[in-house]
């Protein structure tokens, strides 16, 4: 008899048969229990057991071969009971209907239509065991026959095990399977009537606050010999539930010996009970009785040989224990695995499957928590290694670090930071306290932090864009908690960083967090990081099914760097310590910096994260942390947890780390603040009124920048190199050093871009057509009747000769099959280590105008477009600081560029370059270590043409395109090559005038003159 038990509340039975030699008539069998229906020859009834069709959709049966194979009928279509027929006039049970443990009735056929069998227990036959099977259907007061009545021979003899089977116990692939991920069990109290008998039309009411139970939240089984070992939560990482020895001194409730006490132990627990010959045992079996349908269980242990189950015992008044007792004198206290309703009133202890306690964990689905323990105040630890709860001053509640969710695969509560398991079981609400929780040894507030989200963007120093952040520079220190003061990370001898009072002393740093500038780091992306955290939620509350999500919480890396010089924050492996360095080394730390409260922050970095490449293209790249299993040999992946953190050694004026970043350490709080300086000189020129300028050289401003008199001379237009001499010299007294400094589209951002002129002029009334300047004169639109198609009114722009890279010029030279050495565009260049050349090219200045959005070049017609294309071009100049009182500056332009092959003027790969001065001359290189360090004064002097360049202009050759042909003037006697922009010769030959017409095809046409270049364009 089952005193004590479980309910079954989804599943089916493993059956395991012990099978009575007494053959017993059907009328025998009671409905709601089990039977073995056997069948043999002449009297042998033993021999095999009826089973259903196991497909479930045949009318006719299946024989197993022996009774021995019952254990295996796991879907229990070989368990049998009866539903009883009752004559609906006297109410006398007529017939019986077999149905097994499936839910299926016994059927048989007349070969064309299939019906329920009807039993008739010894219908007028002399063998009192024969059965016979009415073949349609009961109507009213008799049975309808297919045909003739059926009745079993002697020679086929039909009968019913005597007593109802007895159950395997469960094992732990079922167990488990019940949840997915393990089961749960309830320990109930049935409802006892006025007479002292249970009422069974009452449901069993769980034990709210029952001592010693041990059987809380998911519990996971392992198959052992005798039964299975249960575990909370995990085989692994979970406690294992034993019995010991400790007892609870003489129970009540039925039992006449002292209870043994239920206890979960780690594997060290365990061997010291072992050790102390404290320890019964850890093996279980959980067990349907035959004799009910689906509930209640029997959970039992093995003491000396015999099993006893669970009982609840209350030796004081509202005291409830979880026992196991081995009476000295009532057997019946043994598991017998069967159960009657209604008997042992005394010990009314009621078990099923289901999350137990009165805590329904599903409650913390889908949400964020904060989890305080009540008796200290201390809070849940996102430390992976350390503590479960330490004090709440530690602990940033408001961001990921504070915030858990919950994860029923896990069993556990998740930190949504670091991925963290809280695993607090056996949960019981407390009456009249919100958001409060006990197990008994101790008690929790549980309470709503807000919602997880697929793209949190908060708790991490966030909200700069990539240009906010390159035109920044902050100011980092640390708060003294003493003092109320901040001091501020200054740069001391060697580059070590160490703490000064004084702000204005304080190092100016820039935050990257993308592809940045410089050739001395060849650097990947690293875009926005993630934790990804999975948690759980209802996908159906009605039906009880459970969904995974994922919160997903955004991160920036950074590299930090001295704003001014470009050095990188350093972790110095020798002294132990951070500092500023010129390169980057393998211990050039990526920052996370992460919010501890409003305004503070802790500087962590070794935040590891997995790459993945989202389009496998290698340039969706994404780092993300996966809070989540892996693999047995590495459970989980925290990298918060692995990551260390930096903070400032005020004893010894220092910044150094720490190994943990979640560990307590005095003066890791750092406050970092806007710095309020632009990282780039954007002074002039921004107000629609057009600034003249003088560029000299930082450490001698007597070397001035200017239209040098070495010409180029294309048709009428007189084009100068750019040179830079010292005004102070006799020979360049008069010289004009001024230039119109012409604000590029771009000039309001971060980096604010200028073009620079010379004879400039602003042409800004009338009618002008700005494409077709010929088109402008009077006497060209008394001829065409008015003005040109493209005329505009007062549309003012810009005419002058701008300041350009000549690296288009310096390559047509090169197609043209000019040496290097002879190439006027480049000046001089060196070889690379893997014998790759690299030139300086020149500087010149170019005829052009500035309209609107775009910089039309004269020769060639070619534009410039300015605002689509913010990048750096051959015409733009940005003037980077050097220095923290904001006034010298590197000059930054374009060097070179790639162009997609079908299209020459597809720009696909830009490379910046700098202004240097190489020998006397002007050149833009690719090394940011080569720029020159300039500074400039605003003048009122007006920016025109040096008289060297209009004298030398009477002797140079000039190149005018027209339609058809291009017009070469003062070349007589020397060599002349016409060819295509993609080197295609169309001409090749020595003038014999000085005004020579060649033919050549529309578009762009490169034209050498023994050895001087010049790109036209042929209409």
């Amino acid at each position: 008899m089952n005193k004590k038990v479980l309910t079954l509340c989804a599943g089916f039975l493993l059956a395991g048969g012990m099978l009575s030699s007494v053959n017993a008539s059907i009328d025998r069998m009671e409905e709601g229990k089990y039977y073995i229906i056997k069948v043999g020859n002449q009297g042998n009834i033993s021999e095999s057991a009826l089973q259903y069709a196991l497909d479930g959709d045949k009318s006719s049966s299946d024989w197993l071969s022996l009774i021995t194979d019952i254990p295996n009928d796991f879907d229990g279509s070989a368990w049998w009971t009866v539903e009883k027929v009752k004559d609906p006039v006297t109410d006398a049970v007529i017939a019986y209907k077999l149905k097994n443990k499936k839910g299926q009735y016994y059927k048989v056929t007349d070969g064309t239509e299939t019906y329920d069998a009807f039993v008739q227990p010894n219908p007028g036959g002399t063998n009192p065991t024969g059965w016979a099977w009415a073949l349609k259907t009961y109507n009213g007061d008799k049975f309808v026959y297919a045909g003739t009545a059926q009745t079993t021979s002697n020679n086929n003899s039909w009968g019913v095990d005597e007593d109802p089977l007895t159950p395997a116990a469960y094992n732990a692939e079922f167990l488990n399977g019940i949840l997915g991920n393990g089961f749960g069990l309830q320990i109930c109290k049935q409802v006892i009537k006025a007479d002292g008998s249970i009422d069974t039309d009452a449901d069993e009411v769980e034990y709210t606050d029952l001592t010693g139970n041990e059987f809380t939240g998911v519990l996971v089984a392992k198959d052992v010999t005798g039964g299975v070992e249960l575990y909370q939560g995990s085989t692994t990482t979970g406690k294992k539930i034993v019995l010991t020895k400790d007892t609870w001194g003489t129970q009540g409730g039925g039992t006449t010996q002292e209870g043994y006490i239920f206890k979960a132990v780690t594997n060290t627990e365990l061997t010291n009970l072992k050790n102390n010959n404290k320890f019964v045992t850890d093996v279980f079996t959980i067990t349907t009785p035959a004799t009910v349908a689906g509930e209640p269980l029997e959970v039992a242990v093995t003491i000396d040989g015999d099993p006893y189950e669970l009982v609840v015992t209350n030796p004081v008044a509202d005291e409830w224990r979880l026992t196991v007792a081995k009476p000295a004198t009532d057997v019946e206290a043994q598991a017998d695995f069967t159960y009657i309703q209604g008997t042992r009133t005394n010990q009314n202890t009621y078990v099923k499957f289901g999350l137990s306690n009165a805590v329904d964990y599903s409650d913390f689905y889908g949400k964020l928590w904060n989890i305080t323990r009540v008796k200290d105040g201390y809070v849940a630890s996102p430390n992976c290694w350390d503590d479960d709860f330490i004090p709440a001053a530690q602990v940033a509640l408001n961001y990921p670090e504070g915030q858990w969710l919950y994860n029923a695969e896990f069993g556990a509560f998740v930190n949504r930071e670091s991925g963290k398991q809280l695993q607090i079981r056996g949960l019981r609400y407390v009456e009249d306290e919100e958001n409060t929780y006990t197990t008994g040894d101790a008690t929790y507030t549980i309470t709503p932090a807000g919602d997880p989200s697929d793209n949190y963007n908060d708790g991490y120093l966030a909200g700069y864009t990539e240009d906010q952040l390159k035109q920044k520079a902050f100011f980092i220190g640390t708060p003294i908690a003493a003092t109320q003061d901040t001091v501020w990370l200054s740069k001391a001898a060697n580059g070590k960083l160490e703490f000064v009072e004084d702000k204005t002393n304080a190092v100016e740093f820039r935050l990257t967090m993308a592809d940045f500038d410089g050739d001395n780091y060849n650097a990947d992306s690293y875009l926005t990081a993630k934790t990804l955290t999975p948690y759980t939620v209802w996908k159906d509350k009605n039906a009880g099914t459970i969904d995974r999500k994922t919160d997903v919480v955004n991160f920036h890396q950074y590299y930090v760097r001295e704003a001014v010089t470009g050095d990188w924050l350093n972790f110095d492996s020798q002294n132990k310590r951070f500092e500023l360095a010129e390169k980057v080394t393998n211990w050039t730390p990526k920052v996370v910096i992460k919010h501890k409260g409003i305004n503070t922050y802790n500087l962590l970095y070794d935040v590891y994260t997995r790459f993945t490449d989202t389009n496998n293209d290698k340039k969706n790249d994404t780092y993300i942390t996966v809070n989540d299993a892996i693999s047995e040999n590495e459970p989980w992946y925290k990298s918060f947890c692995e990551a260390r953190k930096i903070y400032g050694a005020h004893s010894a004026n220092e910044l150094v780390q720490s190994e943990n970043a979640y560990d307590f350490i005095q003066n890791d709080m750092f406050v970092i603040v806007d710095a309020d300086a632009q990282q780039y000189r954007g002074d002039f020129s921004n107000t629609g009124v057009l600034d003249t300028i003088k560029v000299f050289r930082n450490d001698d401003n007597s070397y001035v920048l200017y239209e040098k008199g070495d010409l180029l001379n294309v048709g009428e237009q007189h084009e100068g190199f750019l040179g830079m001499e010292n005004i102070n010299d006799p020979e360049y007294a008069d010289m004009h050093a001024a230039m119109l400094a012409d604000t590029a589209f771009y000039s309001n951002t971060y980096r604010p871009q200028y073009m620079l002129a010379v004879d400039a002029e602003i042409v800004d009334d009338g009618w002008t057509c700005p494409l077709n300047p010929e088109h402008n004169t009077q006497a060209w639109r008394d001829a065409n009747g008015g003005h040109c198609a493209d005329a505009v009114q007062d549309r003012p722009y810009i005419q002058g000769r701008y300041l350009v890279n000549l690296v288009d010029s310096a390559k047509a030279a090169m197609d043209a099959e000019i040496k290097l050495a002879d190439n006027k565009f480049i000046h001089e260049y060196y070889t690379e280590s893997n014998g790759d050349i690299t030139p300086y090219y020149r500087l010149g200045f170019v005829q052009a105008k500035h309209i609107g959005d775009s910089l039309i070049i004269a020769s060639t017609n070619d534009t410039i477009d300015l605002k689509n294309n913010p990048e750096d071009q051959v015409c733009t100049f940005a003037f980077k600081y050097v220095d923290a009182e904001r006034d010298a500056f590197t000059i930054e332009t374009l060097y070179d560029y790639e162009t997609a092959d079908d299209d020459e003027k597809e720009i696909t790969d830009r490379t910046r370059g700098y202004i240097k001065y190489q020998n006397g001359v002007p050149v833009v290189t690719p090394k940011a270590s080569e720029a020159w360090v300039f500074d400039l004064e605003e003048t009122s002097e007006i920016p025109t043409a040096n008289e060297t360049i209009e004298n030398a202009a009477e002797a140079t050759v000039s190149v005018v395109a027209t339609n058809g042909a291009v017009i070469v003037k003062g070349a007589e006697g020397k060599n002349v090559v016409v060819s295509t922009i993609l080197g295609k010769v169309v001409a090749n030959e020595v003038l014999n005038s000085d005004n020579e017409t060649i033919a050549a095809p529309a578009g762009i046409v490169v034209v050498s003159v023994d050895g001087e270049s010049f790109k036209v364009a042929v209409k």
